[in-house]
């Protein structure tokens, strides 16, 4: 019997030139778990996003979709940031290693040759089947056209898989943007449930399904293969926020406090100097990549976090964690939904806990019972899995059922 050719998959996410951990993980996720099936050949697009600036109406639908009150805040933080670059030194350097391990990371995962905006129609002939996702992809105040894969040819196969928003509405330039390009889409899946019925909402009639994050697709065996440890015989806990909330990272310095363990932190998350980080952490790692990211959290006592990609490895590693909100829940343009939906659907409910509240010694005591959670997370994986497989495998006479 003649071997069918492998079918060619072209990915695009936040990829190339990303130094963002769950990023950069979720991006190996999805191109390891494809390669790892018969009759695939995966790969990430390189695609290397020209810079841009925001319109004025770029800018006002962000604004306009936080409180009042949250866009002081900001403010307060932005000219925080302002004031302590003038007056600090330059921490480039405190970089490197971190951006080289990050480099090294990237270039293992099977990727393109460097791929600007104009060469992206030139894809269709290297590839069967375009995937855009996971991460934010859709987010419309990060609006980029080819994450909605409109370079791709009417006749190539395109599947949106878990691709976010991380907004809880679209205004109406926003619809008029997305929703023309979702609609060439042949199978759509999201990462949020709020994704979903925006979806369902604005485009009737449309099949969106609701999937994992693709870094449940590996689990812990896979992930161990690369992880690496920073911190040995030593108990500690990693507190790690994307976010800026000065109130989220006192409550964690006052829990390391109550528990007598020192905290591990990655400083200078999106690399400048800022007063969030000043003085925060007992441990301060600066050569850390996303491997080490990884043996962080896998070594970790206890997480504390507001990061979605740190939840969902807490859990891959069974350890105990808690999530701060990121934003108020109010703003439209929150990023809290998707670990909300994460927590939701595992029965983690209790493992959010709000910025106004000091976690207790019987709260942390709580042990999470991940038996249960990985009886819901099992069935979950399945079903990622099979809307993706179909999805690839899918027939011109199963495309045409979806119409």
């Amino acid at each position: 019997m003649i071997k069918k050719p492998d079918i060619k998959i072209g990915i695009i996410t936040i990829y190339y030139r990303n130094f963002n951990y769950g990023g950069l993980l979720q991006s190996y996720a999805l191109t390891e778990f494809l390669n790892q099936q018969d009759g695939f050949q995966a790969e990430q697009i390189s695609y290397s996003p020209p810079p841009r600036k925001k319109s004025f109406h770029e800018n006002w639908d962000l604004i306009k979709g936080f409180s009042i009150t949250s866009l002081f805040e900001k403010l307060g933080i932005k000219l925080d940031i302002l004031a302590r670059t003038i007056l600090k030194p330059d921490i480039s350097n405190k970089f490197v290693k971190r951006k080289q391990l990050c480099n090294d990371f990237r270039s293992k995962i099977s990727h393109s040759a460097e791929t600007a905006v104009k060469d992206l129609k030139a894809l269709n002939d290297n590839y069967d089947v375009f995937i855009s996702g996971s991460d934010q992809v859709w987010n419309p105040n990060t609006f980029r056209s080819p994450y909605f894969l409109d370079f791709a040819a009417d006749n190539k196969k395109k599947i949106a898989f878990a691709a976010s928003m991380g907004v809880n509405d679209l205004s109406v330039r926003q619809r008029k943007l997305l929703l023309p390009l979702i609609k060439r889409f042949d199978f759509i899946s999201v990462r949020e449930k709020k994704a979903k019925e925006l979806l369902e909402k604005y485009i009737p009639g449309i099949k969106v399904d609701a999937v994992s994050d693709p870094a449940l697709l590996l689990d812990s065996s896979d992930w161990n293969k690369i992880a690496r440890s920073l911190i040995q015989d030593q108990k500690y806990i990693y507190a790690y926020f994307l976010g800026e909330r000065q109130k989220n990272i006192r409550l964690a310095a006052k829990t390391a406090q109550m528990l007598n363990l020192p905290i591990a932190a990655v400083p200078y998350i999106y690399r400048r100097y800022n007063g969030f980080d000043h003085r925060f952490g007992d441990i301060t790692l600066y050569d850390a990549g996303p491997c080490e990211f990884l043996g962080l959290i896998k070594d970790a006592e206890l997480i504390l976090t507001d990061s979605f990609h740190a939840a969902v490895f807490s859990v891959i590693y069974k350890k105990p964690f808690f999530v701060y909100d990121r934003d108020r829940e109010s703003d439209t343009n929150s990023m809290n939904s998707r670990l909300i939906d994460f927590l939701d659907d595992l029965g983690l409910a209790g493992r959010r806990i709000s910025n106004k509240n000091q976690l207790t010694k019987e709260k942390i005591a709580e042990a999470i019972d991940y038996k249960k959670v990985y009886s819901i997370l099992e069935a979950k994986r399945k079903d990622t899995m099979e809307f993706l497989l179909k999805a690839l495998d899918s027939t011109p006479e199963v495309l045409k059922e979806r119409e």
